[in-house]
């Protein structure tokens, strides 16, 4: 073939179509994103009550009974601050619920955008304080009962209390953030190639 038939078939080939991104999919994606955050947060109030139901039951109703009014200061203390928490989620939850579809792309991106910098500006405030709070109570709760046990097992119990916590805080609390954040990140992403899209159509 010489060249002016090699540029005449390359002239006349059809340059293919530029596939603009798969809105369905799009959509889908956001969908089973929105639908884990949920379902996160609800399933995590719920351990949380169902923590305070229990800790309610043995420290008021099982029979067990305690001789420091400390110990019982500790227990209400540690109820309260679980309880927070579980009402915590719960809101957060119902307020992921109102992120439904039901306004135009920009007003959807734009309300995701304001729960994503609410949900930042609360962990940085509300995780140190349920950290704190939560530890502080328990101290409380704990001076009776590791006073009837030897130094050489509050030592060890110190030991992986404070080991336990402090790998949930800083290791298991900031994946399960980063996760949280990763499908956050992911749905304002498709909402703005989304929001592209329907700019250009």
């Amino acid at each position: 073939m010489d060249e002016f038939e090699l540029f005449k078939e390359r002239w006349q080939q059809q340059p293919e179509p530029v596939k603009g991104p798969d809105l369905a999919g799009l959509k889908a994606s956001n969908t089973d994103a929105l639908s884990k955050l949920r379902r996160t947060q609800l399933w995590s109030a719920i351990a949380l009550l169902a923590t305070v139901v229990v800790l309610t039951w043995i420290g008021f109703f099982s029979g067990i009974t305690f001789s420091s009014a400390t110990t019982y200061t500790g227990l209400v203390l540690v109820l309260v601050v679980v309880l927070t928490q579980s009402l915590i989620n719960f809101a957060i939850y119902r307020r992921l619920g109102q992120l439904a579809v039901t306004s135009s792309a920009s007003e959807h991106l734009q309300q995701w955008e304001t729960y994503y910098s609410f949900r930042k500006k609360m962990v940085r405030i509300n995780s140190p304080l349920y950290f704190i709070g939560l530890n502080a109570a328990m101290g409380l709760y704990f001076i009776e009962i590791l006073g009837y046990f030897s130094p050489a097992f509050i030592a060890l119990f110190l030991v992986l209390y404070l080991g336990w916590m402090a790998f949930a805080y800083l290791y298991l609390g900031r994946r399960a953030l980063r996760k949280e954040y990763g499908r956050i990140e992911a749905i304002l992403e498709n909402l703005r190639r989304l929001h592209g899209q329907l700019k250009e159509e």
